[in-house]
C-alpha cells in the first residue's frame, strides 16, 4: 500500500498544524529578549517585517503545489527541477533540520514537564530528562503514526489552547501595564532583529506536506500556510507590544530565554500565572514535536516511494493509510541523534540546534531557485511575478542568510557543513529512482500550460 489517505484533512486543520509547527508560545518566549536587545521598542516592527521572506517562500511553494501536490514537497520538487541527486540533498537538509529541532523540542518538553510536576531538582539530571523526552516523543509518535485524522483533531485543540492563552496574556499584560523603563536604542541592529524574527515563522511548510491528504490538494495547503503566517505575525506583534508595554525594554533585554517566566512575577496571580504560562510553553513544544514528525515522515515516505530509500518505508497503514513505517523511522532516528548529542553534553546539543537556521536557509534557497529551473520555459507567457520575481527575491535572501552564517566559521557552521557534506556523499552513491517523474506534469510545464 503506497497511497496516503485522501480527503482526510480540512483547511482549518491544516492552518492549526501550520501554526503548531512553529511552536509560537515557546518561540516568542525564547526569542523576545534577543529581539528587544537588537531592536528595542521597534521589536514588534521587526516581527512584522520578519514574516515577509516567509510569505515569499510560501508563494513559491504554492506554485509547485499547484502543479504537483507531492507529500515529499521540497525533495520531490527539487528532484523534478535539478534531478534526483540535488533533490535528495534538498530533502536531506530539510530532514536534518527537523531532526535537530526535534532534539531541542524534546529537551524543552522534558524540562517544562518536570518543572510543572515540581521535580526541578530531578530535572537537572540529563539522564532523567532524556528518558522523559523519549517517552513524550514516543507517545506523540504513536498518535501520528496511527491516523492523520486523529492527529489533526489533536492539533486543532492544542493550537486553539495555545493561541487563546497568548491572547489572554496580551490582555492581562496591557491591563496591568504601568510606566516601565525603556531606554531608547541608538544602535538598532535591524539585520539581526529581522533574521531572528524570520525564523520564528518556520514550520508553516507542514501544511504542504499534507497536500495528498487534504480535501483540496492543490489549493488548501497554500491557503493554510498563508493564513497561518499572517495569524502568527498578528499574535507575535501583539505579544511583543504587550510585553514591552508591561515590562519595558530594559527588563525584557535581560529576561533570558523565557520571557514569560521573567514577567510572571509582575502579573496578577503570581506563581499560579507562572505555572499557567509554563504549561502553555509545554503545550507549544508538544504540538510542535508532533507537527515536526508529520512532514518529515512524508518526505521519507516520498523518498522511499521513488526508490531512494527502502521500500518498507513507503508502506502505508492498511486501514488508516498513514505512513506509519516512515513515521516510526523518523522518530527513532531523531531520538538516536538526541541521545547521542545529550550523552556528550547539553552544550553540544544547543550548538547543534543553532545550525538549524543555516539548514532551513539552504533548503528554502534551493527550492526557490528550483522554481526558476522548472518554470523557465513558460515564463514569457505565464505568471512571471510568481515564478520568476518572487523566487529570485526569496532565494537570494535565504542564500545570503546561509552564506553569512557559514562565513562565521563557528561550531554551528561546522555542524551545518558536515550535514551538507554527508548529504552530498550519500547523493553520489544513490541508485536511480524506480519511479520517473509524471510525464503529463512535465509536458504541461514544458508547454507552459501550468
Amino acid at each position: 500500500m503506497k497511497s496516503l489517505r485522501a480527503d482526510a484533512v480540512s483547511t482549518t486543520q491544516l492552518v492549526a498544524i501550520a501554526i503548531a509547527s512553529t511552536a509560537p508560545a515557546y518561540s516568542i518566549a525564547a526569542t523576545l529578549a534577543l529581539l528587544v536587545g537588537a531592536a528595542g521598542l521597534a521589536a514588534p516592527w521587526a516581527l512584522a517585517a520578519g514574516v515577509v521572506p516567509m510569505l515569499l517562500v510560501t508563494l513559491v511553494f504554492r506554485e509547485f503545489n499547484s502543479v504537483e501536490p507531492d507529500c515529499g514537497t521540497v525533495f520531490a520538487w527539487a528532484s523534478r527541477a535539478y534531478g534526483y541527486r540535488i533533490g535528495w540533498i534538498t530533502g536531506w537538509v530539510s530532514l536534518m533540520a527537523c531532526i535537530l529541532v526535534m532534539s531541542s523540542l524534546a529537551q524543552i518538553a522534558s524540562a517544562y514537564a518536570l518543572g510543572l510536576l515540581g521535580l526541578d531538582n530531578v530535572g537537572d539530571d540529563s539522564f532523567v530528562r532524556g528518558i522523559v523526552a523519549m517517552l513524550v516523543v514516543g507517545a506523540l509518535t504513536v498518535i501520528a503514526a496511527r491516523d492523520i485524522k486523529l492527529t489533526a483533531r489533536v492539533q486543532v485543540i492544542l493550537a486553539t489552547v495555545e493561541l487563546s492563552a497568548l491572547l489572554a496574556f496580551v490582555g492581562v499584560a496591557l491591563a496591568t501595564a504601568k510606566d516601565p523603563a525603556s531606554t531608547p536604542h541608538s544602535d538598532t541592529d535591524w539585520l539581526m532583529a529581522i533574521l531572528a524574527a524570520t525564523f520564528l515563522y518556520w514550520g508553516w511548510d507542514s501544511a504542504f506536506s499534507l497536500n495528498e491528504e487534504s480535501r483540496a490538494p492543490r489549493q488548501s495547503p497554500a491557503i493554510a500556510a498563508l493564513g497561518a503566517n499572517l495569524a502568527l505575525a498578528t499574535v507575535y506583534v501583539l505579544v511583543a507590544s504587550a510585553a514591552i508595554a508591561n515590562a519595558g525594554t530594559d527588563a525584557l533585554t535581560v529576561a533570558g530565554d523565557d520571557v514569560f517566566a521573567a514577567l510572571a512575577g509582575d502579573l496578577p496571580g503570581g506563581s499560579y500565572t507562572a505555572s499557567v504560562l509554563s504549561a502553555i510553553v509545554l503545550v507549544s513544544a508538544l504540538a510542535s514535536i508532533q507537527t515536526t514528525i508529520i512532514p518529515s515522515a512524508r518526505i521519507i515516505f516520498s523518498m522511499a516511494r521513488s526508490g531512494l530509500l527502502p521500500s518498507r518505508l513507503a508502506v502505508a497503514h492498511p486501514h488508516h493509510h498513514s505512513p506509519y513505517g516512515a513515521t516510526i523511522f523518523f522518530a527513532g532516528l531523531s531520538m538516536l541523534v538526541y541521545v547521542g548529542l545529550l550523552s556528550v553534553s547539553e552544550e553540544l546539543l544547543s550548538t547543534a540546534v543553532e545550525a538549524t537556521a543555516v539548514l532551513i536557509a539552504v533548503y528554502y534557497a534551493s527550492t526557490c531557485f528550483a522554481a526558476l529551473m522548472l518554470f523557465h520555459r513558460a515564463l514569457p507567457r505565464r505568471r512571471v511575478i510568481q515564478r520568476c520575481v518572487i523566487p529570485i527575491l526569496a532565494g537570494t535572501f535565504f542564500l545570503a542568510v546561509a552564506l553569512t552564517a557559514l562565513a562565521r566559521l563557528d561550531v554551528s557552521a561546522f555542524v551545518a557543513v558536515v550535514i551538507l557534506s554527508l548529504g552530498a556523499v550519500l547523493a553520489a552513491v544513490l541508485p536511480r529512482p524506480v519511479t520517473a517523474p509524471n510525464r503529463r506534469v512535465s509536458a504541461a510545464i514544458t508547454t507552459g500550460r501550468w
